[in-house]
């Protein structure tokens, strides 16, 4: 989810300025086997770090992975609708954008290809010889040491640090990915109180400097609700001897 909440967000507030936008889920175009595992690869990475990095080191190109009919039908929805304008924000979607082109002829596409990490992400450098045409957008300046773009989550003023309660969030991503759990023990032991992102139930070790908070277990990126519309994860507040109630706002 490092890339789908933002790309949610941003296609939501392009949708609250009169511009028509639409989310679009790489592994919606998975052969289903491989889409099927997805959930496995999760939870390894999530258990393990290294297993982690070690995907990380091992990406590849994805061809392989892609079911030609659901392309195919892709690209017939995308031709029929005249859509020429497309934002990526990982590599993975490079190649199935150069198919697209090829599919259209010689109507050229505008790409947006936004880089939310630091340095440049494993999917972006599988391709780095695709799209070097396109515009290339960097959320963070290194330069700088800032940040030269964001996506609001509201367009309500922050609320004042002063009027907030005093407390740390801790995560690992979409995934659970990350050393994170060591931090949370220091801050602990710093006597610091906690929101801490479970991902399974065995995350939860209750403690009384933690709130804990956990996505539905049941969804799934590519899970659309009753409109047929992508979704933002649902979450729910984690209370001891209660069932959690997971809930999200609709784009």
């Amino acid at each position: 989810m490092g890339v789908y909440v933002p790309i949610m967000q941003l296609g939501r507030q392009l949708s609250g300025r009169g511009i028509p936008a639409e989310v679009y889920v790489l592994e919606d175009l998975y052969l289903d086997h491989i889409k099927q595992k997805v959930p496995v690869y999760k939870k390894a990475f999530h258990q393990s770090f290294a297993v982690a990095k070690k995907g990380a080191e091992l990406a590849r190109d994805i061809s392989s992975c892609l079911d030609s009919v659901k392309l195919r039908q892709l690209f017939e929805v995308w031709s029929r609708e005249g859509r020429t304008r497309l934002i990526t924000a990982t590599g993975f979607w490079l190649p199935i954008i150069e198919q697209y082109q090829r599919y259209i002829g010689s109507t050229r596409l505008e790409v947006d290809c936004l880089h939310l990490d630091a340095v440049h992400s494993p999917s972006y450098l599988v391709y780095e010889n695709i799209g070097v045409s396109y515009n290339h957008i960097w959320f963070y300046d290194p330069i700088g040491k800032s940040m030269s773009y964001r996506i609001a989550i509201s367009d309500e003023a922050p609320i004042p640090l002063r009027m907030r309660e005093e407390r740390y969030i801790a995560h690992g991503g979409g995934w659970g990915i990350g050393t994170y759990p060591s931090a949370v023990q220091e801050l602990l032991e710093a006597g610091k109180r906690l929101n801490v992102l479970a991902y399974y139930e065995e995350d939860i070790k209750p403690h009384e400097q933690i709130q804990y908070y956990m996505n539905d277990p049941e969804w799934s990126p590519w899970i659309k609700d009753e409109y047929g519309r992508m979704q933002f994860p649902p979450l729910a507040r984690i209370e001891l001897g209660q069932a959690p109630v997971y809930r999200n706002e609709q784009p």
